[in-house]
């Protein structure tokens, strides 16, 4: 069996005033050929980071969105 490399992690569910749910399209590539999968926005969490910093930077980063209070 392969080994697993595990990190921690941060996701969002996003959804608008018509109750859609925002997901990103990620592709990954494989030698038989591209899987293309549906995800929620987020990514991983840097070291020293706060769960809600990596989750405000990944959303930056994935979409363009701003943190607004």
């Amino acid at each position: 069996m392969a080994s697993m490399n595990l990190r921690h992690a941060v996701r969002a569910l996003i959804m608008d005033e018509a109750e859609r749910i925002l997901l990103c399209r990620l592709v990954i590539p494989k030698p038989s050929g591209p899987i293309v999968v549906r995800a929620a926005p987020g990514g991983g969490v840097e070291r020293g980071e706060t769960l809600l910093a990596a989750l405000r930077r990944e959303l930056h980063e994935e979409g363009g969105t701003r943190h607004r209070r």
